[in-house]
This record gives structure tokens, C-alpha cells and sequence, in this order.
């Protein structure tokens, strides 16, 4: 079967992206210096905790699902923050699902391949039966 896990975008463009939006606040969200100042910045920005965007840098990536959800968070598209690798992505997501979506087509048509092999030698076994049971009693009345 296909894989179906959501493809992977980098965790870096989101970083620069919200990074680019908030610098002008971040100096007055709180006295930390680097890393720390901005974690808190992107969590105060998106409205989450502190510890979820340290998980998420830590990580590296984020599911496509995820970086649309933040993206509509942003009120951007996700376009504006992974560009191209969004649409690659994205690309590569219809295409992870058509693929899935062929190989249960070819599946469902087998089973019901099989189903109807099985109805059909039912159907056999049901007229050999009668067939025999016709055999047996005109010998019997004969």
C-alpha cells in the first residue's frame, strides 16, 4: 500500500517568516536575548505555548496539515511561508492520495472478482446438486 503520511516542510521558512512579522515587537514581549526572545515571540504570535514551538524547532519539519493550520493562523497562505516547497508538497500529497485511492480502486475490484468467482462456483455446486438430485429420482421413478 502507498504510503500516507502527510509530506514534510521544513520548520525553518515558518521561523523567518513570523520572526520578519513580529521583530518590531519582539523587544517589548520580554527581556530574553536570542533563541529564547523569539521562542516566545512566534508562541505569543500564534497563540500557542512556549513548549509546543520549541518542539516544533526541534523537530525540524511539520506536516502539511500542520503548516496549513499555522498559515491560517498567520492569516497568509502557506505559499507566502515554504513557497515552492509548499506546492511541491502539496504536489506530492494529491499524488500519495491518487495512488491510494488506485490502489483501493484495484483492491475493491479484486474482492469483488473474488466474490463474484465465489457466487459463481456456489452457483455450480448448487446446479450439480440439483442436477443430481433430478438424476437420482428419475433413476428412483423410472
Amino acid at each position: 500500500m502507498p504510503q500516507t503520511l502527510d509530506p514534510k516542510l521544513p520548520y525553518s521558512p515558518l521561523e523567518r517568516f513570523v520572526t520578519n512579522r513580529v521583530r518590531a515587537r519582539m523587544e517589548h514581549i520580554c527581556p530574553m536575548t536570542g533563541q529564547d526572545r523569539m521562542m516566545v515571540a512566534l508562541a505569543d504570535y500564534m497563540g500557542v505555548p512556549r513548549e509546543y514551538m520549541y518542539r516544533l524547532r526541534e523537530a525540524g519539519t511539520l506536516t502539511l496539515q500542520l503548516a496549513e493550520d499555522i498559515a491560517s493562523h498567520l492569516d497568509v497562505h502557506p505559499i507566502s511561508i515554504w513557497g515552492d516547497e509548499y506546492e511541491r508538497a502539496a504536489d506530492e500529497l494529491v499524488a500519495r492520495y491518487e495512488a491510494t485511492e488506485a490502489w483501493l480502486r484495484r483492491k475493491r475490484d479484486r474482492q469483488a472478482q473474488e466474490a463474484l468467482r465465489r457466487r459463481h462456483r456456489l452457483l455450480d455446486q448448487l446446479i450439480f446438486q440439483a442436477t443430481n438430485d433430478a438424476e437420482i429420482y428419475e433413476e428412483a421413478y423410472t
